[in-house]
């Protein structure tokens, strides 16, 4: 079973951190790809504004040094049942100034294998889709993933 345990809005002010986010452009659009940035630098392609399109987290090279907030790694590991102002404080120390929106969601992932009928490339992608011209087969046919439906509507959440 999937549930929707808390959520919480609130903004960054003012910040330290090293992490940012950074888009560019590409083809006719202005903005494009995003980026999560070290020190300013491109370290993850991860993802676009495109709604429909995949989500991707791509290490780029650049950007070498880690970030390892012990203090949030320490609260997640012992288990969150909500999101307090202790544990917000904790994750504000590494982001970049912004507004933020947290959702803590218990999930059940199930393992789709590839070919099977709750398998999403082989199926409602190829419906909405199509086949890959080029390849002849579904975009992504081989691989072996979790899969994760979350249905949430009406969070209550303004932005």
């Amino acid at each position: 079973m999937n549930r929707l345990i808390d959520t919480k809005s609130w903004s960054i002010k003012d910040s330290a951190s090293i992490l940012g986010f950074e888009t560019a452009g590409s083809g006719h659009w202005a903005e494009w790809d995003r980026y999560l940035t070290i020190e300013g630098e491109k370290a993850f392609l991860i993802g676009n504004i495109c709604g429909t399109c995949e989500f991707f987290f791509e290490r780029l090279d650049g950007a070498n040094q880690g970030v390892s907030p012990r203090e949030v790694s320490r609260a997640l590991q012992s288990g969150v049942s909500k999101l307090d102002v202790d544990l917000l404080s904790k994750v504000s120390s590494i982001l970049s100034v912004g507004d933020y929106e947290a959702s803590l969601i218990e999930v059940t992932p199930k393992l789709v294998e590839p070919g099977t009928d709750e398998d999403y490339f082989t199926n409602e992608q190829v419906h909405v889709w199509g086949i890959d011209q080029l390849l002849g087969v579904p975009t992504k046919f081989n691989l072996l993933y979790l899969n994760i439906i979350l249905c949430v509507y009406n969070l209550g959440v303004q932005s």
